[in-house]
């Protein structure tokens, strides 16, 4: 019963990290992205 709650903590915290990574990286990749696009229009005109 132990081992089985542990389990579902370990699997609760896993998730909760895989969940804040990917917000992470879409919040990062979108950063990049409008940065990218910024110096490149910028560089256009």
């Amino acid at each position: 019963m132990r081992y089985l709650r542990l389990l579902l903590t370990q699997l609760r915290i896993s998730a909760a990290l895989s969940i804040a990574g990917a917000v992470a990286f879409a919040l990062a990749s979108r950063l990049l992205w409008t940065r990218a696009i910024g110096r490149y229009t910028s560089a256009s005109s």
